[in-house]
């Protein structure tokens, strides 16, 4: 009973591992995540240069979190994610928090994804 169990056990890890092969090989490469997907804005001047229309989406220049003041990004890591540093992408204990407060309450009421489930998600779907 104890070989087959540990038998069992042993293709179990071997099926998980070719799950998260078979996943990992469909995500797209780090390159491509880092392109921008964003959909162009127009502005139409008329001759004299005064604004006629505008239309799509305008954003302002991305910029890197280096060149940020420390204060802006530990605002938005204090908001969205608390344990942004002492979790290794994943917050479990946000995750299991959410599972308890949506399940008692029978909705949707809280979120428990970290800071880097959220650009993943912004990221993929943007694909």
């Amino acid at each position: 009973m104890l070989i087959w169990l540990a038998a069992a056990g042993v293709w179990g890890l071997v099926a998980v591992g070719a799950l998260i092969a078979f996943y990992a090989l469909q995500l797209p490469s780090i390159g491509a995540l880092m392109d921008e997907t964003r959909r162009p804005g127009i502005t139409l001047l008329a001759r004299d240069g005064s604004l006629l229309a505008t239309g799509g989406e305008f954003y302002a220049t991305p910029r890197a979190v280096r060149e940020l003041p420390p204060h802006v990004w530990q605002a938005v890591v204090a908001i969205e994610d608390r344990r942004f540093f002492n979790h290794f992408g994943i917050d479990i204990i946000g995750l299991a928090r959410a599972v308890v407060v949506n399940l008692t309450e029978g909705r949707t009421a809280q979120g428990g994804s970290s800071l880097t489930q959220q650009v993943a998600k912004k990221r993929l779907s943007d694909q």
